[in-house]
């Protein structure tokens, strides 16, 4: 086996590990997100039926998955462990110079941190953490149409992430 190959099979462990990890928590399922969703997968119209203050971004998917799915906790989980999972993905693909042992830490730092502060939610942030280092990598190596879209993509989940798009544009003017 290669080293390449030795590496894939530990970054899958660790996702594996996670994934058995949030599956045993708690999913917090915030009214503010989920019924929304929940109307809008039976026929209603956002901002026309359904008063809300927040953008569409991720009452989208999840009305997508409830009427694909149906409305029920095994749905709601999942959803709420995909943006998760993807994030520590991207962090094991890209620490995968790093040797093993400091992968292992690196992927045991994010799991602690991340469900220290709330990560088993259905919650834009959660989900927005699976854009953390598409955009850092993308703004690092210049590929700015890439980060601006993974930008505004988070900006559709909530309207917080347009901080980001302003410290992008003051890095960039100096």
């Amino acid at each position: 086996m290669t080293k390449r190959e030795r590496l894939d099979l530990l970054a899958a462990g660790l996702l594996c590990v996670h994934a058995a990890l949030a599956l045993r928590l708690r999913t917090v399922a915030w009214p503010e997100v989920t019924t929304p969703a929940y109307l809008w997968s039976r026929g209603m119209m956002m901002y026309r039926d359904i008063k809300f203050v927040h953008t569409p971004g991720l009452m989208g998917p999840l009305a997508a998955a409830f009427a694909a799915f149906g409305e029920n906790a095994t749905v709601l989980r999942l959803f709420a462990i995909a943006g998760p999972l993807a994030a520590h993905g991207f962090l094991l693909a890209h620490t995968r110079s790093l040797s093993a042992g400091r992968r292992i830490l690196a992927s045991l730092f994010f799991v602690a941190l991340f469900y220290s502060f709330d990560g088993n939610a259905v919650w834009p942030t959660a989900l927005m953490s699976a854009l953390a280092i598409p955009i850092a990598i993308g703004l690092a190596r210049g590929r700015l149409r890439t980060a601006g879209l993974l930008i505004g993509l988070a900006i559709l989940m909530k309207q917080t992430a347009a901080y980001v798009l302003v410290l992008a544009c003051v890095r960039l003017a100096f």
